[in-house]
């Protein structure tokens, strides 16, 4: 990753699959007909900055150096170890004028994850309801299913397309403190990371194209072991919705479950 910038190289396969979630919708609802989109080659610079969550917050000078470099040192520990997690997430995609609530979860055990989240379109296309996108990764190998589509293998796959939201994060330079606070009336430290992707706008179904990311945030709260218990994340990119360029927009909050317990990723 030189310069601290990641690359989307993944193809998602066309599907014929979705069609009959499509033709339901048309005939319901006259809906506009829906795609599955296409990687296209971009370039996405780290994000920085974001939102706070809960709590008041100390500045890393006031705080104690010893116990926040443990807390994110444990972190990144655990994470190059191979941390087990499961993350949930709820929140919107939006583009103009359209929102997208979006729901769903991922289960990672080190390297390989398993995503499952839908785009409500009930909001903007009454009849339409719920698409439901599927994205795996298993010992080195991408795969993608929207809709009723089958499983397809997305070509050129490496770990460092990973959806994980920890895959970026390789030593301690990779995670930076945002300030010290009390969740849950226990210390926490909130820390800052880049380049997660843990949704690409290109999964958007819909007539959405030439999908750009312009930044990521991530943004999470570890205990004095390193152990995460929840976050938020955004992502502002670009894309062309019916052939007009707009502001793409993910904010999701995270929750972390099962970490540390034993999780284990199929293949579909």
């Amino acid at each position: 990753m030189p310069g601290g910038r990641r690359s989307d190289r993944r193809r998602w396969p066309r599907s014929g699959g979705i069609g009959a979630i499509v033709l339901a919708a048309l005939v319901t609802a006259c809906t506009p007909a829906i795609q599955v989109p296409v990687f296209s080659p971009v370039a996405s610079p780290a994000g920085a900055g974001g939102s706070s969550g809960p709590g008041t917050y100390g500045s890393a000078a006031s705080s104690s150096p010893v116990g926040q470099d443990a807390a994110i040192a444990a972190f990144v520990q655990r994470v190059t170890d191979g941390l087990t997690y499961r993350v949930t997430f709820t929140g919107t995609a939006t583009a103009s004028a359209n929102r997208l609530p979006v729901a769903g979860s991922m289960d990672v055990a080190g390297g390989d994850f398993a995503a499952s989240f839908t785009y409500d379109y009930s909001l903007d296309y009454k009849g339409l309801g719920k698409v439901r996108v599927d994205v795996r990764a298993v010992r080195g190998t991408g795969y993608v299913r929207i809709g009723t589509s089958g499983w397809q293998t997305l070509k050129g796959y490496t770990s460092d397309d990973s959806n994980a939201p920890f895959a970026q994060v390789r030593s301690t330079r990779d995670v930076t403190l945002v300030g010290v606070t009390k969740v849950a009336g226990q210390r926490a430290y909130k820390i800052s990371i880049a380049d997660a992707v843990l949704i690409h706008p290109s999964t958007i179904v819909g007539d959405v194209s030439s999908e750009r990311i312009d930044s990521t945030t991530l943004q999470l709260f570890i205990d004095d072991s390193g152990m995460p218990s929840s976050g938020e994340w955004r992502l502002d990119g670009k894309g062309r919705v019916q052939g007009q360029l707009q502001e793409i927009v993910y904010d999701l909050k995270l929750t972390f479950t099962k970490v540390g317990s034993k999780i284990t990723i199929a293949k579909p």
